[in-house]
């Protein structure tokens, strides 16, 4: 006895286990975006540590302050680094500080800051009261704004990233000028 030969287009599918699947890996992705975001601010934060105290150490203890002039500029673009690898991983982490207009989704009934600002009684009423495919519109325009939100987070990260290694990069030309100059 065989099996009737189906295609993926006879399939009957499940939209809504489609669209919940499609919601967590979503949900799953900004949280290894923001996973990111506090690495990239806990390198940074070691490579600035460290570069400090190199830079008091090396001051304590040079004997001729001839040089000891080129230190701060020496310094300088892996502190600048840092600091825009500090500023692209905040903007991942609070992402309301940077908030684009195409990111919001102001009319939609998912929208966690328009059910915040309902009453129960309203949400629920407005819930309820929606039809089959209003009730698909708003979950698909929500599922959108998570994508929406997770492009421009991990845009961010990926600059973060580059700062990060360039950052990495004028800390090993400031300790090269440390060796040439100790």
């Amino acid at each position: 006895m065989s099996l009737p030969d189906q295609k993926f287009d006879d399939y009957p599918l499940d939209l809504t286990r489609l669209l919940t699947t499609l919601y967590q890996d979503l949900e799953h992705q900004i949280a290894r975006a923001d996973m990111k975001a506090n690495l990239i601010l806990a390198a940074n934060s070691v490579l600035i540590a460290g570069a400090v105290n190199v830079a008091v150490n090396y001051l304590r203890e040079a004997d001729e302050l001839r040089h000891s002039w080129w230190l701060l500029p020496s310094l300088m673009p892996a502190v600048l680094m840092s600091a825009l690898a500090i500023y692209y991983a905040l903007t991942v982490a609070y992402p309301r500080h940077s908030r684009r207009p195409e990111t919001t989704v102001n009319g939609e009934l998912f929208a966690s800051l328009r059910i915040a600002a309902q009453p129960v009684a309203a949400f629920s009423e407005a819930f309820l009261g929606a039809s089959t495919q209003q009730i698909k519109r708003h979950v698909l325009a929500s599922v959108h704004a998570k994508a929406s939100i997770l492009q421009i987070k991990f845009r961010r990260v990926r600059f973060g990233i580059y700062a990060t290694v360039g950052a990495f990069l004028g800390w090993l030309g400031f300790l090269v000028f440390i060796a040439m100059h100790a």
